[in-house]
C-alpha cells in the first residue's frame, strides 16, 4: 500500500510505522505528510498531489537512527506495509521535542529524511550515472569475456564430437 493510504487507514495521523518489501532490516516513522501530522490530506486519492513525507529511518533491530538510510522509494509505491510501533521505541524521544533541544545530549538524534519526487529523482540519476560509469569499463573486460566464450565453445564442440563417436 502507498504511504498516502497508510496515512488515511490510521485516521489521517502520522507518527506510524512503515516498512518497505525491498528493505532489510530497516523500518521507518512517518513524522508527517505535506507538513501535517493531522488532518485529510489535499487532492484526490490515490496520490493527494504526491505531497512530501518526512520519515525517520532506523535498524529494526537495534532501533538506532540509520545515518545512511536505504534507496527510499517514492510514498506512492505500493510496497510499503504499515507495522507496529518497535518494542525499543522510546516516545519520550518525539521530533517536537528534538527540534526544541529538549533531549538530552547523550541521546542521538533521529535522522529525518525527506521523501519527494525530487529526491526520487535525484538517487535516480545518480544511480544511472554509476551505471553508464560502469558500462563504459566493460571494453577492457571484453577480449577476456570473448577468450572465455570461444573456450567454451570449443569445448563444447569437442564434447559433442565424442558423444557422436567422431
Amino acid at each position: 500500500m502507498t504511504i498516502y493510504g497508510l496515512y488515511a487507514q490510521n485516521g489521517h495521523r502520522a507518527g506510524f510505522w512503515v516498512q518497505h518489501r525491498s528493505w532489510t532490516n530497516t523500518c521507518a516513522q512517518v513524522q508527517s505528510i505535506a507538513g501535517r501530522q493531522t488532518g485529510a490530506l489535499e487532492g484526490t486519492a490515490p496520490l493527494y498531489g504526491s505531497p512530501e513525507v518526512r520519515m525517520r529511518v532506523f535498524d529494526v533491530r537495534s532501533g538506532r537512527p540509520m545515518q545512511n538510510p536505504p534507496s527510499l522509494m517514492p510514498p506512492h509505491d505500493r510496497s510499503y506495509t504499515r507495522i507496529a510501533e518497535p518494542s525499543w521505541y522510546d516516545r519520550s524521544l518525539d521530533a517536537k521535542e528534538l527540534a526544541d533541544g529538549k533531549a538530552s545530549d547523550s541521546q542521538i538524534p533521529h535522522q529525518e529524511v525527506f521523501v519527494t519526487a525530487a529526491s526520487i529523482l535525484k538517487a535516480a540519476a545518480i544511480t544511472s550515472a554509476a551505471t553508464k560509469a560502469n558500462n563504459q569499463r566493460l571494453p577492457q573486460n571484453a577480449p577476456k569475456t570473448d577468450a572465455r566464450r570461444e573456450r567454451r565453445e570449443r569445448r563444447e564442440r569437442r564434447e559433442h564430437r565424442k558423444s557422436r563417436g567422431i
